[in-house]
């Protein structure tokens, strides 16, 4: 079996968690491809990618490009206007979406002829936004059944087509519950049949569990420098701790656009011996800061717009490894983190209400053993990679059809 993965930007260091789906179904036998929309442009590769790296298709020169993406139009010209018609339809309200939209329909027709080259079984996009349209536009110009993984703001923020890919493709994915749930209610229609649950999951295996080291009053968070990852609650809350005359040492790992805003939060609160933004960081030397953080939090929110997390995976990386967490009841996160049992939850947007959790969880070392050994069985059981990607196989498995009846 011949999978093409699509992806916007491949390699993307936000994104690990689909280089371990792709490396997953690898050990089943699944020969995968890569398309990314974009040429790579990131400053720091994750190891783990540079084995997949002949086996990823960028775009070619514009030139080039455009001359393919019009030998394929003219092909098939009815189709490829449909689809373009359907996209400016869909999102004739949204300039910018509509632009980026028009521009993934040329340049996937432009890559078409070098997917034909692969012969590939099957497509599967991530994002229910850019990529899995360039994998509806290639499913119709290849003869190829197409599915996708739905995940956060691609879907709170953003409906690029969702009913007609749903119905278009052979199965969909999202990676939670509440997903699910909402997205059928936001499009009114049963998705028992056509979307499935598969949990975005992490290779238990390659994470070291450990509850000793985690004595010296350090808080870690991991995440990109966003309004929904909720750091300025954090900084806030770590505000009102120091208040309450805590002794810590916080360590923000990640960027992104709120970088400035936030580093000033800290100097107005005049924290900077206490807080630290230290950047991007390979995972390798993320794994020794979970090793070594006496606990984990990751506050996320909903934004005024209604953007938010996931189930976001840098949680389960740090339950895996031992670390205790405290995270708030926003979207999937319930799924993951059962209150009082394998970590905290509190309210979003609680400066006071975390900084009391973070204060129990210091100050309470046989309560953060109890989390973490619940944590890490949690994420054996329900976020293991493996067992999330015998799903995806089986499903992958399920939609191997004729040629023939695609056409």
């Amino acid at each position: 079996m011949k999978i093409l993965y699509i992806v916007s930007l491949f390699p993307c260091w936000s994104e690990t968690f689909i280089v371990r789906e792709i490396y997953a179904l690898k050990k089943k036998g699944v020969d995968v491809a890569i398309l990314s929309l974009k040429n790579t442009a990131e400053e720091i590769i994750q190891t783990d990618t540079q084995e997949l790296s002949s086996s990823v298709i960028y775009p070619s020169p514009k030139v080039l490009l455009s001359l393919k993406a019009l030998v394929t139009f003219l092909k098939r010209p009815f189709t490829n206007t449909k689809i373009l018609l359907s996209i400016i339809t869909s999102l004739r309200s949204r300039p910018g979406s509509l632009l980026k939209s028009i521009a993934t329909w040329w340049i996937t027709l432009g890559m078409t002829s070098d997917v034909n080259k692969l012969n590939i079984d099957h497509i599967h996009a991530h994002w229910a936004t850019y990529p899995s349209t360039s994998a509806l536009i290639l499913s119709k110009n290849t003869d190829r059944p197409f599915s996708f993984t739905s995940h956060a703001h691609d879907i709170f923020l953003e409906d690029h087509l969702l009913k007609e890919k749903i119905t278009e493709s052979k199965f969909s994915v999202t990676i939670s519950d509440y997903n699910k749930n909402r997205l059928s209610s936001q499009l009114s229609i049963d998705l028992d049949s056509k979307m499935n649950v598969v949990h975005c999951a992490i290779d238990v295996n390659r994470h070291v569990f450990s509850t000793s080291n985690r004595s010296s009053n350090t808080i870690l968070a991991v995440g990109r420098l966003d309004h929904i990852k909720g750091f300025s609650v954090l900084i806030d809350a770590c505000n009102e701790y120091k208040n309450m005359g805590g002794e810590f040492e916080c360590i923000i790992i990640g960027n992104g656009p709120l970088k400035e805003q936030l580093q000033k939060q800290i100097n107005d609160y005049k924290l900077s011996d206490h807080i630290r933004l230290v950047g991007v960081m390979p995972q390798e030397k993320i794994k020794e800061y979970l090793l070594n953080a006496t606990l984990f939090v990751l506050p996320s929110v909903v934004t005024q717009k209604g953007d938010m997390d996931g189930i976001p995976v840098a949680l389960m990386e740090a339950m895996a490894a031992g670390a205790p967490v405290i995270s708030t009841n926003v979207s999937g996160i319930p799924e993951l983190i059962n209150n009082n049992i394998n970590g905290l939850i509190v309210e979003p947007n609680n400066p006071h209400q975390l900084a009391a959790a973070i204060s129990e969880l210091l100050n309470n070392v046989d309560l953060r053993q109890k989390f973490s050994s619940a944590a890490r069985h949690s994420i054996e059981s329900d976020f293991s990679i493996d067992k999330e990607v015998d799903k995806l196989y089986s499903l992958f498995n399920n939609s191997s059809i004729s040629v023939s009846e695609y056409k």
